[in-house]
């Protein structure tokens, strides 16, 4: 996963049943950056 040149971190597919993916990430120290994106708000 990356913005631009910048690894945001990597994706590591665990499971899979076509055609949905199951994996995790693992952030790199940019991530922290662009995390808000992904947290779930509340309003």
């Amino acid at each position: 996963m990356q913005r631009g040149q910048e690894p945001l971190g990597a994706i590591t597919i665990d499971d899979g049943d076509v055609p949905w993916l199951s994996g995790r990430m693992v952030p790199e120290l940019a991530f922290a950056k662009v995390k808000p994106m992904f947290d779930p708000t509340t309003t």
